[in-house]
């Protein structure tokens, strides 16, 4: 893009900086950045950006699986771009593997020897394609809280598997998210927007946990007044959708008092089987989940 250059004082020459990527990258009044003189010109660029490291090397001999899964996730939104991993056997490896292909979007195993193998990203990290992995995880988190409480209302459990693999879905996109926030959207804007997409994946945890209590209690009676609140607790969540989209703090208000009013339903539900106190307590966690992500929201549009 083409900028002018504006004199100040007898010899000092400046030149403004575009706004979009300032307000993308979080850089105001007093903040430092590097001007790098090369033979094609100047590049400006954030210290943090020039200085984060692109490759790991691991050891993941002594762990288990869970915590396998965890640093793996950990490291793939740390933007890392190689991993070099020594594993103990291979079970550790089928792992690894099955991490990769299941949650890791853009991660391939490159190389690999008895006890050691190279993951490198093999896709770049796009900012424009955050704004369509936050509506594709709204979407996807949506359909699995309504086919939930779709499960409860009907009692038909035929369709729980495929929910379930809707949580999926949604912990590679919140991951896949993450990552892309971190390479290219520091600032406060970047804190906000990781909270709403790690706030969504809460959410659908706890509908996960919803499924599988449901699954292991076939034969539960469940009160309706336990499943009209997990509807009105879902289309909360459906209306805290759109406001992220299509923001006003006129339906704010509205939002805070319809979560005022649920809540002190829920305060007053009694729950007498370890299954409705189960329910009771996942929608707490929803409501609140719903709750927290409205200050980042905010935040997001001021």
């Amino acid at each position: 893009m083409l900028r002018r250059v504006v004199q100040h004082g007898p010899s000092t020459l400046t030149v403004s900086l575009p706004t979009q990527w300032t307000k993308k990258n979080g850089v105001g009044k007093g903040s430092e950045v590097e001007v790098c003189e090369g033979a094609a010109g100047l590049t400006i660029t954030l210290p943090f950006q020039k200085q984060k490291p692109q490759r790991i090397d691991v050891d993941f001999s002594q762990l288990t699986e869970d915590a396998i899964n965890s640093l793996l996730a950990v490291l793939h939104k740390c933007t890392y771009r190689e991993i070099h991993i020594t594993f103990s056997d291979k079970l550790q490896f089928d792992i690894i593997a099955r991490r990769i292909k299941d949650m890791l979007t853009g991660y391939e195993i490159i190389e690999r020897s008895e006890h050691s193998c190279l993951i490198q990203t093999i896709v770049a990290d796009i900012p424009e394609e955050i704004g369509k992995l936050i509506r594709r995880t709204f979407h996807v988190s949506l359909e699995m809280a309504q086919g939930t409480v779709h499960v409860l209302h009907d009692h038909d459990h035929t369709k729980i598997q495929d929910l379930l693999e809707l949580e999926k879905t949604n912990n590679r996109l919140t991951n896949q998210s993450h990552r892309l926030i971190n390479s290219t959207m520091p600032g406060d804007k970047g804190v906000f927007q990781y909270l709403v997409s790690w706030i969504l994946e809460s959410i659908c945890d706890s509908y996960r946990d919803i499924l599988y209590s449901v699954s292991t209690h076939p034969d539960e009676k469940i009160p309706i007044e336990h499943i009209e609140l997990l509807s009105d607790t879902t289309r909360l969540f459906s209306r805290y959708a759109d406001l992220f989209f299509s923001y006003s703090n006129a339906e704010l208000v509205e939002i805070r008092n319809e979560h005022k009013r649920i809540h002190q339903q829920l305060l007053c539900l009694s729950s007498n089987t370890d299954f409705q106190r189960m329910l009771s307590y996942s929608i707490y966690i929803i409501l609140q989940c719903i709750y927290s992500a409205l200050g980042s929201t905010i935040a997001l549009n001021y």
